[in-house]
């Protein structure tokens, strides 16, 4: 492998790294959708949320998507939390255009907030996603990702 090669495949893996392992995916795919996905842990663990959107928005360079997410187990309700995009401190990005006030891109932002399991078992996730400014015009993806 050429020195080029390994520089941007060293990179990728930088990138990847930063963002720490997946634990679970909630896919979304526009404003007003609800899902879940399962989350097994081992131990009582703390996640981080991030938002994976891609498509078409208007206004900052965030954005501007809130999360509604619900922790159940079982039936129960254990936790709840509400995340928005504006707070994200970390983004990956795929690729981003911005034209004024125009953007489109694929990102993947660490929200400030973060989802516990209070012990070791099988979980639910269930997360709904809202654009309360209706700044994303094209939305191909705004899914939730929980991360160790």
């Amino acid at each position: 492998m050429n020195r080029a090669m390994w520089m941007l495949a060293a990179g990728a893996l930088t990138l990847a790294g930063c963002r720490g392992e997946e634990l679970t995916r909630v896919q979304l795919a526009k404003a007003g959708d609800s899902a879940q996905a399962s989350w097994k842990t081992d131990g009582a663990v703390t996640a981080q949320v991030w938002a994976d959107y891609e498509g078409e928005w208007t206004g900052g360079d965030k954005p501007g998507l809130d999360y509604a997410i619900e922790l159940l187990d079982g039936a129960t309700v254990v936790q709840t939390q509400s995340c928005q995009t504006g707070t994200c401190g970390t983004s990956v990005c795929r690729n981003t255009t911005r034209i004024n006030d125009k953007h489109s891109g694929a990102c993947e932002c660490k929200m400030s907030c973060t989802l516990a399991a209070p012990k070791a078992g099988a979980y639910t996730v269930k997360a709904t996603v809202n654009d309360p400014g209706g700044h994303f015009t094209a939305p191909k993806n705004l899914s939730l990702v929980l991360r160790k």
